[in-house]
């Protein structure tokens, strides 16, 4: 857990989950979109595909790429309007 923290700068704010399959894999869809902002049908998939609540480091990847694309992009508008009111 305490990896996740620091790699996404998230908190972990919930005690940790029972196994019981039915309450784990709702509970990690609800956590995934809650915490990390997935689309419930994209949630659902990865925790159909892992165990419940848990990620994959290629999901994770995934996630963090775009919200990194998606940073650079806006980052690059701003300093477009900047350049423009400069002028």
């Amino acid at each position: 857990m305490d990896d996740v923290v620091c790699l996404l700068h998230i908190s972990i704010l919930w005690n940790m989950m029972r196994h019981d399959e039915h309450t784990f894999h709702k509970c990690g869809v609800e956590l995934i979109m809650g915490l990390l902002g997935v689309a419930k049908g994209r949630a659902i998939e990865e925790c159909e595909r892992q165990w419940g609540g848990f990620l994959s480091i290629p999901f994770l990847k995934q996630l963090y790429d775009g919200h990194l694309n998606v940073a650079t992009h806006l980052n690059n508008e701003v300093m477009k309007e900047e350049e423009e009111e400069d002028r």
